[in-house]
């Protein structure tokens, strides 16, 4: 795979720690292999010069090459200013520097096929010009075969498994280049979201690293019965359980409470009983696979606490027991505050069904005091923006990291959230989530200009995605 080596950033690692200027991160086939730091410094590092070019370049791309990264000797200037001299949109912009990194990784796979039998691997240099570079973003909780419409969870059932699976890739791939290189799926469609994480896997088609709970377990009628695994019982949720992971999940999903999405069940309601759930849960813990709970009232959070749930997903009821729990477990917490946000923005115009609307605008202040409660506490916090909820895309963990700071925490805290938080969340946390030795070389580097430490949103203006060491 060779070597890539980051120069000249600006690097959040994930940890928590402030940003620190002159980085130089060093990917070796995949793994961060170095992380060092010096003077910040004009592009003196091997990046090449404008007569070193590739000659397939049009003059257009040349021009944006030459301006973006101070080529020819002049200073470099930010993707606006490019944009103003070139009399183009930004997204015009994108399109061309897309283009242009595409034909180098083209040219660099023709240069590593070449190499004779024991040859060096190619080594590409790229200085960064003192941008922000940080872990890639890890969405901790989304649900990639929904389309994120006015009624997703019975949309989805409406369509063949073929349509399913060309959308859904789409979206993967939309997240991918918002930056977002893991997720966690929690609550697929008929098992096709596991074809989708292999050929993710396999390098066959563009996204993010996924992991897939399969088809989620609640009780007849329960929340997600359109769409999951109706269970009764100790037996029948254990039985259930075997059958995802029998298919492959790498995780499974429990229903303890009712939701926003499924007419007739309230949200604070328990559903699946301590007993029901524990069973479950053994079985996961037989293959060391982890567990989720979609858990919104009190009493439904405290069941999946006391079963041995490992996150706790949406959380809108927390008390100060739950919270205690929560924090003597190590429980992830997933807020997924843009659920209901975006329901509540979106409103009968846009054709949300009126129970969703009732009941979200119903828990929407209950979840932001949760939510600012357990952070007050200390429990662990992970992003998840349960994407392909009503008009809330699964490649928009933007809003719910502003949701955050808006709620309470730092930037730096909603950065750490998004990235090392969810890695817990996901039991990866010794891979990825982080810019540290040894690590999958999994990173972004923002746009020329983006803070996001200043301003959260920021983390929208995503310019450069490295999965595994490879630009993508």
């Amino acid at each position: 795979m060779g070597k890539l080596i980051l120069t000249n950033a600006r690097l959040i690692d994930g940890t928590g720690s402030q940003p620190r200027d002159g980085a130089t991160v060093v990917i070796t086939d995949g793994r961060i292999s170095e992380v060092r730091y010096e003077p910040a410094r004009p592009s003196d590092t091997g990046s090449p010069g404008a007569e070193s070019l590739p000659s397939n370049l049009s003059d257009q791309e040349r021009q944006v090459l030459n301006m973006r990264y101070g080529l020819t000797g002049d200073p470099p200037l930010s993707a606006e200013a490019v944009a103003s001299r070139l009399a183009i949109t930004r997204e015009e912009l994108r399109r061309i520097e897309t283009r242009i990194l595409q034909g180098l990784r083209d040219i660099s796979k023709k240069q590593l096929a070449g190499q004779a039998a024991g040859e060096s691997a190619q080594e590409t240099v790229i200085d960064l010009g003192g941008r922000t570079l940080m872990p890639g973003l890890i969405n901790a909780h989304c649900h990639v075969t929904m389309d994120a419409g006015p009624d997703p969870l019975m949309s989805v059932t409406r369509i063949s498994p073929a349509q399913v699976v060309l959308k859904s890739a789409k979206r993967c791939e939309a997240m991918l280049r918002a930056g977002i290189t893991t997720a966690r799926d929690l609550g697929g469609y008929e098992f096709v979201e596991f074809a989708l994480r292999d050929a993710f896997a396999a390098g066959e088609l563009p996204g993010p690293r996924l992991l897939c709970a399969g088809k989620v377990i609640t009780m007849t009628g329960g929340h997600g019965w359109p769409t999951g695994l109706e269970s009764d019982g100790p037996d029948e949720v254990r039985k259930s359980a075997r059958l995802n992971l029998k298919k492959g999940a790498d995780c499974l999903k429990f229903m303890a409470t009712g939701g926003v999405l499924t007419p007739g069940v309230e949200p604070g309601s328990p559903q699946l009983s301590e007993e029901e759930m524990r069973a479950g849960i053994e079985e996961a813990q037989h293959v060391s696979k982890r567990t989720a709970s979609h858990a919104q009232g009190t009493t439904g959070i405290k069941n999946a606490l006391r079963a041995g749930i490992d996150t706790i997903e949406h959380g809108i009821f927390l008390d100060e027991e739950a919270i205690e729990m929560m924090v003597k477990q190590g429980t992830v917490f997933v807020p997924t505050l843009a659920a209901p946000y975006q329901i509540v923005e979106a409103g009968e115009a846009k054709g949300i069904p009126a129970y969703a609307l009732e009941k979200s605008r119903r828990v929407m202040d209950a979840h932001r005091k949760s939510f600012e409660w357990a952070i007050r506490s200390g429990v662990t916090t992970a992003a998840g923006n349960d994407g392909g909820t009503p008009f809330n895309p699964s490649d928009d963990l933007v809003t719910e990291m502003r949701l955050m700071v808006d709620y309470g925490m730092n930037p730096l805290g909603a950065i750490m959230a998004a990235t090392l938080g969810s890695a817990k969340a996901l039991g990866l946390s010794e891979e990825v989530g982080t810019i540290q030795k040894g690590k999958w070389g999994d990173c972004i580097v923002l746009e020329d200009g983006a803070e996001p430490i200043a301003d959260i949103t920021a983390m929208s203006r995503v310019g450069m995605v490295i999965q595994r060491g490879q630009v993508v």
